[in-house]
């Protein structure tokens, strides 16, 4: 089954480390001081005190045998809202030729799916998804950014 500490160095490593402005706020290893996270100074904030939090509040992804697709997918999930970043698994699911609705709820029936896929032809199609999703959606001054970021791993 899938690891949290090697999927979480992965992303931490395309976080990095503090910044002043990230949409409005600033952030550290990722984590914006906004919104459940307002009351933290990430300025101050540790490693350590990142991980335990996308431990706790991010990591969903444990139960696929396939490490990479969790991976990939605790990098969205930490840079979309939930319920999109499963969208996006589900559609390239779906894409694959799996059976299920795209309704961005993760539960079993999505995680059979995953674990009965093959996860390189998963991980390409998680790929394309979230680019095709980013050239929607983000903000024109990030997109390079974003897109760089998707068609990694």
């Amino acid at each position: 089954m899938a690891d949290f500490a090697t999927a979480i160095e992965y992303v931490l490593a395309n976080e990095g480390g503090y910044n002043p402005n990230d949409n409005g706020a600033p952030s550290n290893f990722g984590i914006r001081q906004a919104g459940p996270y307002a009351q933290i100074d990430v300025k101050t904030l540790t490693r350590d005190e990142a991980v335990a939090i996308y431990e706790r509040d991010f990591w969903a992804f444990g139960g696929f045998i396939s490490q990479r697709v969790a991976t990939k997918m605790l990098d969205i999930y930490v840079n979309e809202p939930p319920a999109i970043a499963i969208r996006i698994l589900q559609r390239a699911l779906v894409w694959l030729g799996q059976h299920i609705t795209v309704d961005g709820a993760f539960g079993p029936i999505t995680v059979a799916a995953v674990n009965t896929s093959c996860a390189d032809k998963l991980v390409d199609e998680i790929k394309f998804q979230l680019v095709d999703h980013y050239r929607k959606n983000a903000d024109p001054s990030v997109l390079d950014g974003l897109l760089r970021r998707a068609v990694k791993g």
